[in-house]
């Protein structure tokens, strides 16, 4: 079964964060098949990072690597700067078919 990572960071200084993120030292991404970045329209230094792993166990591997996100939920500022959460695949229940997803 597939598995995404999705990951939201709040850079603080996108041009600075992006050459760290590039590097990848803890190595997180080396077994992603799928990656991409995408930043906020209404923030350019806030990012979503999508990550597709071949399965769980890959995708729990990387998040392993990584530091402990600082999620914070029902809060309306900007306190927490990472959170990330690991998504398996799950079958389409109704409504076009989209992928690769029966």
């Amino acid at each position: 079964m597939a598995a995404i990572i999705i990951t939201r960071i709040q850079t603080g200084d996108y041009d600075r964060w992006r050459p760290m993120f590039d590097h990848d030292q803890p190595r997180a991404r080396e077994k992603a098949q799928v990656q991409r970045v995408l930043r906020s329209v209404d923030d350019p230094n806030e990012v979503f990072i999508y990550l597709e792993y071949a399965s769980v166990v890959d995708a729990n591997e990387a998040r392993a690597r990584l530091p402990p996100p600082a999620c914070s939920t029902g809060s309306k500022t900007r306190t927490a700067q990472t959170c990330s959460a690991t998504l398996g695949e799950t079958r389409q229940l109704r409504g076009p078919a989209i992928g690769n997803n029966p």
